[in-house]
């Protein structure tokens, strides 16, 4: 018989000494007649390539995933490493340190966990799976898993063997996760707020922090969900929701719920959102809006008291004042020839001061009805709209030779009624305050997002900075009546009519070179 042991080396130029555990031994015993005399030089070779192909392998594996080897002789305490480890630990390879010196590696807060659970396991053959930090050479802190299994010989613990793999960048996302989720749970407590989830496929619904909070019930699917709706909401919202998740695109509802036999408002947005596999869910935020809407209905009601006074103030008022002017002209016109100059420029201010008081009650009750007495919403054409305004201005624009250029102006949604007020508020300030030269009047838009700007651009005296701010107040008047007529309601009104439709308006100005008002309105 004629056999071969041959030895290989795990780790490169270390001596076998020192690394008696990391060597593999392979025999290779060959039977052949005695006559062979020979020995398989080719088959040894074989053995040697396979090895070396497995050894490279086991290496590479280590590096993708970041993962050492290592084991502790529970007679000697001495620890061993795989290459891949002392990389990972960034320590030279010949340092291989007993126990006590192995753990030093470790943070100090960290230390006692290793320490304790590497004692169990030697002691009474427990495995264990820790996560702690580590420290490097260079001081960089750095998050280790770390597994140990107990090799057992009857009650005696022989050897104990494990992994170590660098989960730092794991450690980070879950860190940054939990201050994701930290700010989220703050948000939602700020604002009493209960995220929800809704899987379309399996019907199930999950709340954070819970259903319970918002609507007093448990709700583990659709089914839950609609039972606490308010009977005449039903209908409304399953059909909301069967639209959003046919077309993708958000709902937003206001919905009733019935909560221990109370009524309650919940704001309840959600978003449809559709997976790889073409499976959908809904995922929303819900909160409860019952202060908000009762706080809401109180305004309306005070704003239809208001309505109902301003128009009977209106009425009651308007009626004495017809009667007061329309004595004055009648002892105008009755005694003509009888009046003294002066006489009759006193009858002049007094009929001109109950048609301004007339006109100032006129505006008061247009500006009321702003909200109350609107029209539905719907596209409207501004090129018509300001069309007809020029048309009820033309004389005005004749008289005092303006010119009012107007650029292609867009479809908006709105009420046409109260824009054609808007347009002829601001294009009759724009006539009314051109100075001494003819009025040059601009209308001009421009796409901003989801909103329209419009400007209206004049050439006039302007407004000094100190009063651009006081301009859309009511009865608010930078001149004297002698200088520019007017009621001081109508950019007031022109305020109240642009934020019903959801935008804003303000003027920019300067001192002697004109002014432009803008403002916006949502695109149809």
């Amino acid at each position: 018989m004629i056999g071969l042991l041959t030895l290989y080396h795990l780790q490169p130029a270390a001596s076998i000494s020192t690394l008696g555990r990391t060597i593999l031994i392979i025999s290779a015993f060959v039977l052949v007649p005695s006559f062979a005399g020979g020995l398989n030089d080719a088959r040894a070779k074989s053995h040697a390539f396979v090895l070396e192909r497995t050894v490279d392998l086991l290496h590479q594996s280590e590096r993708i995933a970041n993962v050492g080897g290592w084991e502790i002789d529970p007679d000697t305490m001495e620890v061993y490493w795989t290459q891949h480890l002392f990389e990972i630990l960034e320590r030279p390879w010949d340092e291989e340190p007993p126990l006590d010196e192995a753990l030093e590696v470790y943070h100090e807060n960290d230390r006692p966990i290793i320490k304790n659970a590497i004692e169990a396991a030697l002691e009474d053959g427990e495995p264990f799976d820790v996560e702690v930090r580590f420290q490097t050479p260079a001081g960089e802190v750095r998050w280790l898993r770390v597994q140990g299994v107990p090799k057992t010989v009857g009650d005696n613990v022989v050897s104990l063997r494990g992994a170590a793999q660098d989960i730092t960048e794991r450690k980070e996302h879950e860190q940054e996760l939990q201050r994701i989720q930290e700010r989220m749970e703050f948000a939602l407590n700020a604002t009493d707020a209960v995220v929800w989830d809704w899987n379309v496929e399996s019907n199930e619904a999950s709340f954070y922090p819970s259903a319970e909070s918002l609507y007093g019930t448990t709700v583990k699917n659709w089914e839950g969900f609609i039972e606490v709706i308010h009977p005449e909401d039903k209908e409304r919202v399953q059909q909301t929701i069967e639209q959003s998740l046919e077309t993708g695109e958000p709902k937003h509802e206001e919905i009733r719920i019935v909560r221990d036999g109370e009524t309650r408002w919940i704001e309840a947005p959600g978003h449809p959102v559709e997976a790889d596999d073409g499976s959908k869910r809904m995922i929303g935020v819900a909160r409860d809006i019952t202060d908000r809407k009762t706080y809401e209905r109180r305004l309306e009601e005070s704003n239809e008291r208001l309505e109902q006074f301003a128009y009977a103030a209106s009425h009651d008022l308007q009626e004495p004042l017809r009667m007061v002017s329309s004595y004055l002209q009648l002892i105008e016109s009755r005694a003509d020839d009888e009046l003294t100059e002066e006489t009759e420029e006193f009858l002049e201010f007094a009929i001109d001061g109950a048609d301004r008081m007339r006109d100032m009650i006129d505006g008061l009750l247009a500006y009321s009805r702003v909200e109350t007495q609107g029209e539905p919403f719907e596209p409207v054409d501004l090129d018509e709209v300001v069309a007809d305004v020029r048309d009820n201005l033309e004389m005005r624009i004749v008289e005092s030779d303006a010119e009012v250029e107007v650029d292609e102006l867009p479809c908006v949604l709105g009420d046409e009624n109260q824009l054609r007020q808007l347009f002829q508020n601001l294009l009759s300030n724009a006539i009314e305050y051109s100075g001494d030269e003819p009025p040059q009047v601009l209308i001009s838009a421009e796409r901003n997002s989801s909103m329209w700007k419009v400007s209206v651009q004049d050439e006039g005296i302007g407004i000094e900075p100190d009063h651009q701010g006081q301009i859309f107040e009511v009865f608010q008047r930078l001149h004297s009546q002698n200088d520019h007529k007017g009621s001081g309601i109508g950019l007031a009104l022109c305020e109240r009519i642009v934020e019903r439709h959801g935008g804003e308006i303000w003027v920019d100005s300067e001192p002697g070179e004109g002014s432009i008002f803008s403002f916006t309105l949502p695109a149809v």
